[in-house]
């Protein structure tokens, strides 16, 4: 922006970048008499840039700068909230909100995985100790029962998230959830393993059950359109699976 707070030229940097590093193609070729910027930009490079222009560098000095700390110029650096507040918010189009039934309708997979994922969830958190316990593991062996589960979970909700990207969220999500069935069902007739047989099966049991909601919610979020509320929509899905997850699918007695 100039002096006036009118755009002279913008830049466009994906949001793993730093501001500083679309510095030099905006100022090419283009003559000033200063620059106004914050902390952020108090680069020894950006300085003797402007030093070679002749341009002041009205850049205050961040705290962790080795040498003598350069004062910015006092004057220019008061006015820059008159120059930033002179540049109006682009209006924003009104976003189309769904209630949680309208969630389900635009996309039954993702509110199903979600309830799904609530009990497999809830059921290692509330009877994972209590079956780690009643394979007589000791106080320890229970502990490294549920952290088996959640580095499962650490471990491979990544790859398939990845995995989803490329093959599609519908057939990435059915074998995840027949894998956990499998795991829980084989778990079962395992009865009274040691531990060391049953972390393994807790890892992938975790893996597979801590994926499938961010993998409905991902499928969600596919089906989405530019105007509509990502936020509603996520929060229908994890009511959902707080649902899913309040049911008690224990048997009776």
């Amino acid at each position: 922006m100039d002096a006036l707070g009118n755009l002279v030229r913008f830049l466009l940097l994906p949001g793993q970048r730093h501001d500083s590093v679309g510095v030099a193609p905006l100022i090419e070729g283009v003559a000033f008499d200063a620059l106004i910027a914050d902390k952020a930009f108090d680069h020894n490079w950006l300085r003797a840039e402007l030093d070679e222009r002749g341009a002041a560098a009205v850049i205050p000095s961040t705290s962790s700068r080795k040498v003598a700390k350069v004062p910015a110029v006092a004057q220019p650096w008061r006015k820059r909230r008159a120059v930033l507040s002179k540049v109006n918010a682009p209006p924003l189009a009104p976003l189309i909100r769904r209630s949680p039934l309208d969630v389900y309708r635009h996309s039954p997979l993702a509110t199903e995985g979600c309830i799904a994922a609530g009990p497999c969830m809830g059921a290692l958190w509330a009877l994972g100790p209590a079956y780690a316990a009643a394979a007589e593991m000791d106080p320890r062996g229970v502990g490294v029962f549920m952290a088996s589960a959640l580095l499962g979970g650490l471990a491979l909700v990544w790859p398939l998230g990845r995995l989803s990207d490329r093959l599609g969220r519908r057939g990435v999500i059915a074998a995840v959830g027949a894998s956990g069935c499998a795991v829980a069902l084989f778990a079962v007739a395992f009865g009274r393993a040691d531990g060391a047989r049953l972390a393994p099966l807790a890892i992938l049991y975790g893996g597979a059950i801590f994926s499938l909601y961010p993998l409905a919610v991902s499928h969600g979020a596919d089906h989405l359109g530019a105007e509509e509320d990502m936020l509603k929509v996520t929060r229908g899905l994890l009511l959902a699976s707080n649902v899913g997850m309040a049911v008690d699918l224990r048997s009776p007695g």
